[in-house]
Order: C-alpha cells, then structure tokens, then sequence
C-alpha cells in the first residue's frame, strides 16, 4: 500500500496499535485510514467507532487475511467502513481502493 499510496501524492505510515492509530487520526496526519481487522490492543471494531468520534468523514477501510460473514455483517450493518480490502493487498486492489475513495492519481513527473 505504501507505493500505491505515493503515487496518490498519500504518505502511507503503519502503526502497531490501534491507540496508536487513533492518536494519528486525532491530530489530523491522516487522509484514509486503512486498518487491520486484528488489532494488539483492542478490538477492530471498538477501534473503528473511537475513529469515528474522532472524525466522521474520514475515509476508512478494514483490512484482513481471512474474514468470515459474521465480520462483514459486525461492520456494515452498524453503519462501519466504506469498505473491506484483503491482505496482502495487490497493487491493482490498493489502486482501484484509493480512486474508489475519490483520490487522484498523480503523475509520475509531479512526484519528483
């Protein structure tokens, strides 16, 4: 995601914990949030609705290895993520995301 990310003009930065992830959205350094369905430190969900009383716009996406039913229906019917992204996430995935999300590719000559 890091390269799909630069070359959406994004800065891709991985946290280790969701607080961790919270205390980035909470000032502002983020512009979608893409977080694990596994979290170290609390529950995904619990994770996603502090991230929502931080910023309710914010893009979000969850992302996972293996995801049954029950998960997808934990998140989407309580109004959760924009949408789910398996991992390891391809490049073509991870590009179709961010323009689905409304990011816009920046061309190669812009970056450098």
């Amino acid at each position: 995601m890091e390269k799909v990310a630069s070359r959406f003009g994004l800065r891709a930065q991985a946290f280790r914990t969701g607080n961790a992830a919270l205390h980035a959205v909470a000032i502002g350094d983020c512009s979608v949030v893409l977080q694990n369905n596994e979290l170290p430190d609390m529950e995904s969900r619990d994770c996603y609705w502090e991230l929502r009383g931080i910023s309710i716009d914010l893009p979000a996406v969850v992302t996972c290895e293996k995801m049954i039913a029950e998960d997808y229906r934990r998140f989407l019917f309580r109004g959760g993520p924009m949408t789910f992204i398996h991992q390891p996430v391809q490049y073509q995935h991870g590009e179709r995301l961010l323009r689905q999300l409304r990011f816009e590719l920046q061309s190669l000559e812009a970056q450098r």
